[in-house]
């Protein structure tokens, strides 16, 4: 257990969010528990976290997480795996709840450095229809921003979004 990767999740402490200040000490080595000096609150590793309440190792729900996200179906993961369906699918409505507050806390509020993005767009034809989409991801991190938006534009199909160099443009 490292307490220099820790920081209190408390939000009434002046100590919040602040990593590697001491102010973090290791309250309970077998249930990875921290305690701050400051507010003396204790919290859990996984506090914060899709993890956070559940008791099973965290490499069997990431490898579960990852295996629905490529489309695996839940029976397949239940049978394989021993685990109930109920089970499953809470991890999966968990994911998709921390991955939504994720998107809002940083993509929907602007708070990454978008130095190198890498823009694309996908023509898909349906019935009686052509549509464009537009996707930005950020090279470094390779996640997903956002959907950039549909429909055709005359000069460039990918919409002009802030920090974002297309082809035509250099």
């Amino acid at each position: 257990m490292n307490t220099s990767n820790q920081f209190c999740p408390n939000e009434a402490c002046s100590a919040r969010g602040q990593i590697g200040a001491g102010n973090i000490t290791i309250h309970d080595r077998k249930r990875h528990r921290y305690r701050c000096k400051i507010c003396k609150r204790i919290f859990s590793a996984r506090h914060g976290t899709m993890f956070e309440g559940l008791r099973k190792p965290m490499e069997l729900i990431v490898i579960v997480v990852t295996l629905l996200s490529y489309g695996c179906p839940v029976q397949a993961i239940v049978h394989a795996f021993g685990l109930d369906e109920r089970t499953v699918a809470s991890w999966r409505d968990r994911a998709g709840i921390h991955c939504e507050r994720i998107h809002q806390a940083l993509i929907e509020t602007g708070k990454l450095d978008l130095v190198r993005v890498q823009a694309d767009e996908i023509r898909v034809r349906g019935r009686n229809m052509i549509a464009w989409m537009g996707l930005c991801a950020v090279s470094v991190y390779m996640k997903f921003l956002r959907n950039a938006g549909e429909g055709e534009s005359k000069a460039s199909r990918t919409p002009n979004l802030p920090g974002v160099e297309t082809q035509r443009e250099k």
